[in-house]
């Protein structure tokens, strides 16, 4: 195991014992007889670096070390490796690009004793000290090969590209020697020297040399709720749960958001906004839902899921009691967010968040009045509209009706429900086409809108027994549910229940219990 491996395993260790709203990680700070690094100033724990310079390492070790341990390490989850996060300001203040730590790094060169061509009354050493510890700092991580960049710092120099000249173009950048591609690299780099933070109630925007410093969005898909962890102005970590949106910042969105944000707040099912920026022409909602340990997603695939152990433990009884209360929640919470004419882009278990105490919030409604991208829960009529068709109540009833089918079907089969249709699916293709070839969306439900219905009759209405291996018991509403959920997903939008409807027969289930 390399000097990495073991401060990233001390990393996640530590992180378990650690409280679960805290996501940054100090890593301990490693001292060695062969350390040749100034004493450091006295840092805060979040912002503390591990620093470790040994003469004896491999040069572009050195140079991986002095990139690595200079930025903030969050852990994001608990099994996860930790992430590099952004340049913290309290490191490049109190710079570890020592003379110690310079004669080290630039030991094979004789140039860190000469005079550069801009400065005659100084050394190389001297002015990267005074002037150019941020730009060698991006360089030390540009290293694609043995051949390290930071030997470049003396170009940059001679060049006059020192650190209040930040930011860098492209052309300033060829003209000291980066390649194209690492020239793209430094750019994206030096924006993390530029960070700016999330506030309560906040709504900012990034401009493309500037850097939040929010883990999860770059890569979350479009109307789809991400796990996300960020620190605010104040320098607290955070885990959030947020969306991402294609769509522009206007004033009408805002006024939009501003109406909506007055609603949420006030709603037990519903989770608040904590803030907002735009970035690259995206919107990013990051939510109030700290007390969230994960989606409804989680306990549907795999009730003995790591992520979300407190479920596994608890009984019959006590699990048949929080799903009927979960019926009649999100009953509610759509009936009122339909009031307010607001409806949900992408209605999924992913978009329904369990508390600690077993309860539901859900994140979504009323961000935007396009679809997401076609899935597993999105209506047929949205195959025929395309990708960009609107939100609607019908929509978000059928979405709701495929939940409510999901939470009968983790009662009365379990976890392993989904591989059930997937099968039955399977088969029913094959005898229409021996040589179908099964793929992704082909069990999507809303591919296979009049079979789900049959589907329904077959495994909730028609039989009334439960599987053997599963123990479980007949629910007492099973067939008043499942009657509903059949009326709720079928094709004919004008057949579907509206929420009112939805929500006075699952209040009636729950008031019978």
């Amino acid at each position: 195991m390399n000097y990495f491996s073991s401060i990233f395993s001390e990393l996640a260790s530590s992180r378990r014992n650690q409280s679960s709203d805290r996501g940054l990680s100090e890593a301990p700070a490693t001292t060695s007889s062969s350390c040749t690094a100034d004493k450091r100033a006295v840092l805060p724990p979040s912002a503390r670096p591990v620093f470790h310079l040994s003469p004896t390492l491999p040069w572009y070790s050195k140079v991986r070390e002095i990139y690595k341990e200079s930025c903030f390490i969050w852990q994001f989850d608990d099994y996860g490796p930790p992430i590099r996060l952004a340049y913290p300001a309290t490191v490049l203040k109190h710079s570890i690009f020592t003379k110690a730590n310079l004669t080290i790094l630039f030991d094979g060169s004789k140039r860190i004793n000469q005079h550069p061509s801009c400065k005659a009354h100084s050394t190389y050493l001297d002015c990267i000290q005074e002037s150019a510890t941020h730009v060698l700092l991006i360089l030390c991580g540009l290293n694609f090969g043995t051949m390290g960049h930071q030997i470049l710092i003396f170009n940059f120099i001679d060049a006059g590209l020192v650190d209040k000249k930040l930011p860098f173009t492209v052309e300033d950048l060829q003209r000291v020697g980066l390649t194209f591609y690492a020239s793209q690299v430094f750019i994206a780099e030096q924006s993390m020297l530029n960070p700016k933070y999330l506030s309560e109630g906040a709504f900012i925007t990034v401009a493309d040399q500037e850097y939040i410093p929010v883990v999860g969005a770059r890569d979350a898909s479009y109307g789809v709720p991400f796990k996300s962890g960020f620190r605010d102005s104040s320098g607290e970590s955070l885990r959030r749960f947020g969306i991402k949106l294609r769509q522009p910042p206007s004033e009408a969105f805002r006024h939009q958001l501003k109406e909506l944000s007055t609603i949420l707040r006030d709603h037990r099912h519903l989770a608040s906004i904590h803030s907002t920026f735009c970035q690259l022409g995206d919107i990013t909602i990051i939510f109030n839902s700290a007390e969230a340990i994960c989606n409804l997603s989680y306990i549907l695939r795999d009730g003995k899921n790591v992520a979300f152990p407190a479920w596994n433990p608890l009984g019959l009884a006590r699990r048949t009691a929080i799903t009927t209360k979960w019926f009649q929640c999100l009953a509610n919470t759509v009936f009122d967010m339909h009031g307010h004419g607001f409806y949900h882009p992408c209605f999924t278990p992913r978009s329904v968040l369990i508390t600690r105490s077993f309860d539901v919030l859900v994140i979504g409604f009323g961000l935007t009045t396009e679809r997401a991208e076609v899935g597993r829960y999105t209506p047929p009529e949205q195959y025929i509209a395309g990708p960009t068709s609107s939100t609607s109540p019908q929509a978000d009833i059928y979405s709701l009706g495929l939940i409510f089918m999901e939470i009968l079907a983790l009662r009365w089969y379990g976890v392993h429900f989904r591989r059930k249709w997937e099968k039955w699916v399977k088969n029913k293709q094959r005898l229409q086409n021996p040589h179908w070839k099964r793929s992704r969306s082909a069990y999507f439900y809303g591919k296979n809108p009049e079979w789900l219905v049959e589907y329904i009759d077959e495994c909730f209405i028609q039989n009334t027994q439960a599987p053997p291996e599963t123990g479980n018991k007949t629910p007492d509403t099973l067939d008043i549910i499942a009657g509903l959920v059949k009326r709720m997903v079928t094709v004919e939008l004008g057949d579907r229940p509206e929420a009112g409807e939805v929500k006075v027969e699952m209040d009636r289930i729950q008031g019978s219990i």
